[in-house]
């Protein structure tokens, strides 16, 4: 008899993996269409400039590609869509027949310590390599920092013998820290998810290994955040990724309801671990049946309660429902508006779309962590998310100029 029970619980736990294997976070599974295709290209600029004209700098013409644009902003970190950090403004003035620049560092998490400013009368006179990319260092202005929260400086304008303006390329070099660090880190590019794995009964509800993601790559614990897509595969070649403290990428909206809510899942990354004891509590949150002890399903039960609206059926026989309440109880009551604390050392969320499943059904996305980096060398551009392109493969932008506006 005691074999035959030793058998029988061997043969559920086989059979529970197994169907975990297979069906990942699946729930009801609806397939939906190619996530290639609702990906647009906004933040890696646009082949054709936005022109802005008179003082400060006002948009005049805008340019076809995504993304409205006002007045001449400072973007670091820019390539992915979605992990631009926002640094601060260039501006022009005019003071008697001088005329100025002024460059105007708003975010305090980025250090300036080089500007380089060139203006031309058509781009191809902008100091470039034979392959198209700019060449700051030889840009007629260049200033070596500390700049502090603003610099400005005199300029000679061109001739402008056609009378339509300048091209202009404005470039600040610099540090980034903190979160906005963290964001100007995410790779612009397609990541590489190899070795994924479930693991239901470990501390985390997948395994996973990242590489071609930069500082990112490495081994990682993961949490499924839609009950209604899968996994089917075990490595995934191009796959996006986003940070939680940047602007969630509107594709994935329909399908992940809570997306607002990030904060709190960053609030439980940061506050709960599998393994910890919590106070059980009622769906009304009310306390109930004494101390529980967090297990991985408890953990991806809660993270479906916020980000699914609902903890789902899935795994409920490994679960204490009472455990998954309290955990989302103090999401609630506690994670509204929580932004992770580099200096108090905290985790940062950041999310993982890994593209397309052998069958040709969008692949779940999975949620995972890292820590706030040191700090980064990172380069910005004037009208850097949404500008011109130079003709070469690195990121850099331009921006037309008039002195008036019609």
């Amino acid at each position: 008899m005691y074999k035959k029970l030793i058998y029988f619980l061997a043969m559920v736990t086989i059979i529970t993996v197994a169907a975990f294997l297979a069906n990942g976070c699946k729930e009801d599974f609806a397939p939906t269409g190619s996530t290639e295709s609702l990906i647009g290209e906004a933040g890696n600029g646009c082949n054709t400039p936005n022109v802005f004209c008179g003082t400060p700098g006002t948009i005049l013409v805008q340019n076809p590609c995504p993304g409205t644009v006002q007045t001449i902003d400072l973007w670091a970190g820019v390539g992915n869509p979605d992990a631009g950090v926002l640094v601060g403004r260039v501006e022009f003035s005019l003071s008697g027949s001088q005329w100025k620049v002024k460059y105007i560092f708003t975010n305090s998490s980025f250090e300036a310590s080089a500007i380089h400013f060139s203006i031309k009368d058509q781009l191809s006179q902008i100091p470039q390599t034979g392959n198209g990319n700019p060449k700051p260092g030889q840009f007629q202005y260049n200033f070596d920092g500390p700049f502090g929260s603003s610099y400005e400086f005199n300029i000679t304008l061109p001739a402008d013998p056609g009378n339509d303006g300048f091209y202009v390329a404005a470039h600040a070099g610099g540090t980034l820290g903190g979160a906005d660090c963290f964001n100007a880190s995410i790779p612009p590019g397609c990541v590489t998810i190899s070795n994924l794995r479930g693991t239901l009964y470990e501390s985390c509800y997948f395994n996973f290994d990242l590489s071609n993601a930069g500082n990112f790559n490495g081994h990682y614990c993961g949490w499924c955040m839609d009950l209604g897509t899968t996994v089917s595969d075990s490595n995934y070649n191009c796959a996006r990724m986003f940070s939680s403290l940047a602007p969630f990428p509107e594709y994935l909206k329909p399908s992940i309801e809570g997306w607002q809510d990030m904060d709190k899942i960053n609030y439980l990354i940061n506050t709960w671990h599998v393994g910890d004891q919590i106070q059980r509590k009622n769906y009304l949150c009310q306390n109930v049946d004494g101390l529980g002890t967090i297990n991985a399903v408890d953990y991806q039960k809660a993270i479906w309660s916020i980000l699914d609206l609902g903890p789902g059926s899935t795994y409920s026989e490994l679960s204490d429902s009472l455990v998954v309440n309290a955990l989302v109880c103090d999401m609630r009551a506690n994670g509204e508006g929580f932004v992770p604390s580099c200096d108090n050392g905290d985790l940062i969320v950041f999310f993982l779309d890994p593209g397309l499943n052998p069958n040709g059904t969008r692949a779940q996305p999975i949620l995972t962590y890292a820590p706030c980096c040191e700090g980064q060398n990172v380069t910005a551009w004037g009208d850097g998310k949404y500008g011109g392109n130079f003709p070469g493969p690195n990121w850099a932008t331009y921006f037309r100029w008039q002195t008036t506006c019609p």
